[in-house]
This record gives C-alpha cells, sequence and structure tokens, in this order.
C-alpha cells in the first residue's frame, strides 16, 4: 500500500520540472539501492540517447572527437 501511495504521488512522465526539481530528483536516485523502477516494476527513467552513438558521430567540422 505505502510503495503504491508513493509512486502515485511522484513526478510522472510529461510532468514539468524546473532545474533545481530535477537536480533534487537525480541526487535522490543516485542514493537508492535500485533506481531504474518503481516499487511496481515501472521504468523511472526514459532512454533518450545512446551515448555511444554521439561518440560515433562527426562533429560540425566534419571530424570526429
Amino acid at each position: 500500500m505505502l510503495a503504491s501511495r508513493a509512486c502515485r504521488s511522484s513526478v510522472m512522465v510529461g510532468d514539468p520540472l524546473g532545474r533545481n526539481e530535477m537536480q533534487k530528483i537525480l541526487e535522490h536516485l543516485a542514493d537508492l539501492k535500485s533506481p531504474w523502477n518503481c516499487p511496481h516494476g515501472r521504468p523511472t527513467m526514459r532512454h533518450l540517447i545512446d551515448l555511444t552513438t554521439l561518440r560515433k558521430e562527426p562533429d560540425e567540422s566534419g571530424t570526429s572527437p
């Protein structure tokens, strides 16, 4: 029951957040044993970009980093 209440009262996908709110969330996630999922098993983060792809793409001058 507590897990369900905590999940439902948390920040949801699409909720607008300020920079300070985002920073606090990241700091708290870093302290968790299992930050990738909520107590119900739903993901807590969205995958936006593959960092290895960023490293492989050439920069604006046409050269790789």
